[in-house]
């Protein structure tokens, strides 16, 4: 696939799944799913966009800044998902979930982490595209990103 069709691809992905999620908030903004389906995929598009940017830079420190910044809106996918996905259970069916609040704290770390070296210490030129060296949070990161 030619660099200017995965271009477009890219910005008509990310345009149809915003598309989505404005008619969402549009239908009703005061609902918490609503707000939690539009911050998922927020975090998904950002990430979807800084994740193909970074990787297919040339400049190493253009790749280590969006790399982090895709791996900042990476952390919020699980934790808007799992709350959205918690907003649809009744009372009775949370008792002995995570708290939310946990997952906030685990959410808001990584993505702090996630803009230092933390996550990702460096970006060198590769054969074909830039590769990261991850850092010491990286397989806490994967874990969480898993669990």
């Amino acid at each position: 696939m030619t660099p200017n069709l995965r271009a477009v691809g890219l910005v008509l992905l990310c345009a149809i799944n915003i598309s989505l999620a404005l008619l969402v908030i549009q239908r009703n903004r005061h609902s918490p799913i609503n707000r939690l389906f539009c911050l998922s995929v927020f975090a998904i598009v950002g990430w979807i966009a800084t994740i193909s940017l970074s990787l297919n830079s040339t400049d190493t420190s253009q790749t280590l800044l969006l790399g982090r910044f895709a791996f900042a809106f990476a952390s919020v996918i699980p934790f808007g998902l799992l709350s959205m996905f918690q907003a649809f259970e009744t009372s009775s069916s949370k008792l002995g979930r995570p708290s939310a609040k946990i997952a906030a704290f685990f959410c808001c770390a990584l993505v702090a982490a996630s803009l230092g070296p933390w996550v990702i210490h460096d970006a060198v030129t590769g054969n074909d595209r830039p590769n990261f060296i991850y850092g010491p949070l990286h397989p806490f990161f994967a874990a969480y990103f898993v669990i």
